[in-house]
């Protein structure tokens, strides 16, 4: 439609009523060329010769309105339209109702007070600069140069390239304003002060591509809002970088689409003021407690914040951290998820994410995965750089070649429905932990893998693993002991549970390892690749096998391999040596379980050093003897050597002159009867089967083995007054009683062997 535009040029003898007269009702543009229109004049057109104006409205262009514009309840049936106009005051419209209003180009406009407008269509203040502040009942203790508290715009607010000077006071206060559209605050929309929108109600989105907001404390208020669409802090169509420079608090608020902030710059206030100021704040640059984003929130491009993002007990369909974000908060916490709950991922998507303080998920549920691939983390509030205590993760926890450096990966009593995975990260923290896996439970496998390097104390305590702990081609260095950690392990896995096994196939590790109590199916190490000093008791598994990638598997059953392991407890305990025999043994490496327990035994007798001599010595006997009860063997061997020596002793012609029998008062020698008068009656030396005949080889079974009586010691005796009888005496007793011992040690050696095996 053809735009009529009345201007002095055209009709220069008229006067400036008559010809704003003539172009609002036709609808045409009044374009006063700098020229002076009273305010008053304007209110008369809009309350009483109202009828007198074209449906198209009021529209200025080039005008100094004089005065105040006090539109204050009235009900404006057309739109109000200021081009590139100045304004003596700021305009009132209190409780007005417009079908539209706009303030384009405005070089001076000292404010707007529009509480309570209703505009059915369009607020546009873009290319405006807005100077001033001033005080409403709204408030009590601030002021504001755009006041549109309790307002309601039914199409859209728009602020390109607006400038707001509010000389130290809030930039715009709108609480409770109700958008029906988007607002759109772009390109190069400048506030030095506050944007407070508590309350808003925004059937569109928000969005603030290039804007830039500068005030100490809240910068950007939206707490309690309500965004049916989306919240964009990005640059602009001309690539100007939007720069919140302040805290944005998005608490309680509600976005049900998105809330991106890409290559955008946001920092913390250097200073809080206000009387709503709560010590919790104090250094973040973004609070969003209790915030609810029905798709993702989102840190993308090159985002850098300087301040922490606070998100307790917000709820997001998920989050996602870009590359080059950098959030910078030294000291402090740089991302709180304390209680939140993320319905999808949360990741960092490709590589160089840089955080500067603590990461806080206690008790987080992220219903996917928590994905800090490539990550740098650094200079952590108190100990932890990850601090993840009794959250719920649904997914997999990736941190593959993660860099940490100066705390801990903190994950106490947290679930991990998926694996863990830190392959190729490298965590220094040298005076306490690194990767803290205590008490936690993960329904996937633990890898600390590919060059995964640990300068602290990785703690797997009391942690249920369903599937593998692998530590293939890691290293893990603890620099020296700590209130937590005395025995300077670099893996600490007291009372464990890793149930698809545990492959430790790293490639250095000093200089201690505690895996007491700790239990697992499948034990994959090389036992010279352990440190030299190892805490296994009640460290049960049930089977060993070769680290994956291991070039020689026949040193897995090699029982001095594993003694030698055994031997590197810091103190004595037989409960490892056991275990170790009884893999060997059901496996059937039976020798090797008895070395083992022989070995444990010997490895007993020096670790009591308080037990007596004579203890000592005999312990040392029964294991030279029968290996404790597990080489019965040796045991016959001596009774054999026992009886070939009794057997050749009582062959020497000597040895036997001194032996004797008698019956019925006859007494013989080996030779016959000793008295001559009974020679003759006897044809042989046994005097016709009177007494059994001498057998040395019988006599020294007889002599030896009490279980067998052969009747030769029974007969035959040594004569206590025949030279060297007294001598044949002790040592044939002494035989007896050597003879009746090893007996017995073999049977008991021979039974305690049947029992155990």
């Amino acid at each position: 439609m053809h735009e009529t535009e009345q201007n002095d040029e055209a009709a220069p003898a008229q006067g400036h009523e008559e010809r704003f007269a003539q172009a609002v009702a036709v609808g045409g543009v009044f374009n006063g060329h700098g020229s002076e229109i009273d305010a008053d004049l304007v209110r008369e057109f809009c309350v009483r010769r109202a009828g007198e104006v074209d449906p198209r409205g009021i529209r200025l262009r080039g005008v100094r309105i004089v005065g105040q514009l006090d539109l204050t309840g009235v009900q404006v049936p057309f739109a109000l339209r200021f081009e590139n106009c100045t304004f003596d005051e700021a305009p009132i419209l209190l409780g007005a109702s417009v079908r539209e209003l706009a303030f384009i180009d405005c070089p001076a406009l000292p404010g707007l007070i529009a509480n309570g407008i209703t505009v059915a269509g369009d607020l546009e203040l873009s290319g405006s600069r807005i100077t001033g502040s001033h005080r409403t009942s709204a408030s009590m203790s601030r002021q504001a140069a755009v006041w549109l508290c309790e307002s309601s715009i039914g199409g859209r607010l728009l602020c390109v390239d607006t400038v707001i000077e509010p000389q130290g006071e809030r930039a715009i206060q709108a609480d409770r304003m109700r958008v029906g559209s988007t607002i759109r605050l772009l390109n190069n929309f400048h506030a030095k002060g506050e944007l407070r929108l508590v309350g808003l109600q925004v059937g569109g989105s928000l969005d603030m591509g290039g804007a830039r907001v500068e005030a100490d404390g809240f910068a950007l208020d939206l707490a309690d809002a309500n965004i049916a669409g989306n919240v964009f802090v990005s640059p602009s169509a001309a690539r100007v970088r939007p720069e919140i420079r302040g805290r944005i608090n998005v608490s309680s608020t509600r976005i049900d689409g998105r809330l991106v902030i890409r290559d955008a710059t946001l920092v913390r206030p250097e200073r809080d003021v206000g009387r709503y100021h709560s010590p919790r704040f104090e250094g973040k640059a973004l609070v969003g407690l209790r915030l609810f984003v029905g798709a993702e929130f989102v840190f993308a491009g090159s985002t850098a914040i300087t301040g922490g993002v606070d998100l307790a007990s917000a709820e997001l369909g998920r989050m996602a951290i870009d590359a080059r974000v950098a959030i910078d908060a030294p000291g402090q916490t740089a991302l709180n998820l304390t209680n939140a709950e993320i319905r999808s991922d949360v990741s960092a998507i490709g590589a160089g994410l840089r955080v500067r303080g603590t990461i806080l998920l206690v008790g987080a549920r992220v219903r996917g995965r928590l994905d800090l691939d490539d990550a740098v983390l650094s200079d952590p509030r108190g100990q932890s750089l990850i601090k993840a205590d009794g959250a719920a993760i649904d997914g997999d926890v990736q941190m593959r070649r993660l860099r940490a450096t100066g705390g801990q990966l903190k994950f106490w009593r947290t679930t991990i429905g998926g694996g863990f995975d830190a392959a190729g990260a490298v965590v220094e923290n040298p005076d306490g932990g690194t990767v803290r896996l205590h008490n936690c439970q993960v329904g996937g496998s633990v890898r600390l893998v590919d060059g995964f390097t640990s300068t602290g104390c990785v703690v797997l305590s009391r942690t249920m693993v369903g599937g593998r702990l692998d530590l293939d081609g890691g290293t893990f260095t603890c620099p020296g002991p700590t209130v937590h950690n005395p025995e300077s392990a670099a893996i600490r896995a007291v009372a464990g549970d890793f149930r698809g096994g545990m492959d430790l196939g790293w490639a250095d590790i000093s200089p201690a390892v505690n895996v007491t109590d700790t239990s697992t199916s499948v034990l994959q190490d090389d036992p010279s690749r352990w440190p030299e000093q190892i805490y296994i008791a009640g460290f049960t598994y049930e089977r060993f096998d070769a680290p994956r990638g291991a070039s020689a598997r026949r040193r897995i059953w090699d029982w001095r391999e594993r003694l030698a392991w055994l031997r590197k407890q810091p103190e004595y305990d037989a409960g490892p040596y056991e275990q170790a025999a009884r893999v060997f043994r059901q496996h059937g490496y039976t020798q090797g379980a008895e070395h083992l327990l022989i070995e444990q035994r010997s490895d007993a007798r020096r670790a009591e050093n308080s037990r007596a001599p004579v203890r000592n010595l005999l312990d040392w006997v029964y294991g030279w003897t029968v290996g404790y009860g597990y080489r019965p063997g040796r045991v016959l061997w001596l009774l054999v050597a026992l009886l070939v020596l009794v057997s050749a002793s009582l062959a020497i012609p000597p040895v036997q002159q001194t032996m004797r029998a008698s019956d019925e008062g006859v007494v013989f020698t080996v030779d016959g009867p000793l008295n001559p008068a009974y020679a003759a009656d006897d044809a042989d030396p046994c005097g016709g089967g009177r007494v059994r005949c001498f057998n040395p080889v019988l006599y020294a079974v007889d002599t030896v083995i009490p279980l067998i009586a052969l009747d030769q010691r029974s007969t035959w005796y040594p004569d206590r007054f025949v030279p060297g009888g007294v001598v044949i005496e002790w040592y044939l007793n002494i035989a007896t009683v050597a003879g009746w011992l090893l007996s017995s040690v073999f049977l008991l050696s021979f039974a305690r062997l049947a029992r155990n095996t």
